[in-house]
């Protein structure tokens, strides 16, 4: 994803950097009974100009992208399991814990554990219905004057849904949020209410 695709309130003017990663990993996969299957995954990950979004100290309304070389451990672990050919569920977690962040107080805006679960509804052979929840733990923020402020963490709750028409056009929508729960990913920038979008895609 790029940048503004992180977070949309970036500074018209920002430093680019290429980020280099050397990811040292031991994982473990497999099936059971071809209903449940899982993944679980232990890494050291050394990055070279990991960024970080920072308020601009000037204007907290925009971010800027700082880069520092870190080291992190992380622990990714997911299942899924087909309750039949109509339901399945699955789900996961992300720990994340920076062992080294070079010279800032705190990972800015990095949560240390993310996770998500799905039930996926297939009610006919052509409609498929998704019910998420998503959620993360509190980051931190950085005020003007240099301190750090906690955000607190949340869930969302989402459900979506995919129509085949036929083998070209698809129908989809989606609904986010669903709770209406107020957070912030992001410093000053709250959350409210739930989004709607729809769309049609063309396939050939």
């Amino acid at each position: 994803r790029s940048l503004t695709e992180e977070n949309p309130w970036l500074r018209d003017s920002i430093v680019l950097n290429n980020s280099r990663m050397e990811d040292r990993f031991f994982g473990l996969k497999g099936s059971v009974d071809q209903r449940l299957s899982y993944r679980v995954r232990l890494s050291q990950k050394l990055v070279e100009d990991h960024r970080f979004f920072v308020n601009d100290s000037t204007d907290m309304r925009q971010f800027d992208v700082w880069y520092e070389d870190i080291t992190m451990i992380v622990v990714d672990a997911e299942a899924s399991f087909r309750i039949d050919e109509r339901y399945r569920v699955s789900g996961g977690f992300s720990f994340r814990r920076f062992t080294e962040i070079g010279g800032l107080a705190q990972a800015w805006h990095e949560p240390g554990i993310t996770g998500h679960v799905r039930l996926r509804i297939k009610p006919m052979d052509d409609l498929e219905v998704d019910v998420d929840v998503l959620g993360y733990g509190s980051t931190w923020g950085r005020l003007a004057n240099g301190d750090a402020t906690r955000i607190p963490g949340t869930a969302d709750i989402g459900v979506g849904a995919r129509y085949a028409y036929n083998r070209y056009f698809t129908i989809w929508a989606e609904l986010n949020n669903v709770a209406g729960i107020k957070h912030q990913r992001y410093l000053n920038y709250p959350s409210y209410g739930f989004r709607a979008m729809a769309g049609l895609q063309f396939s050939f």
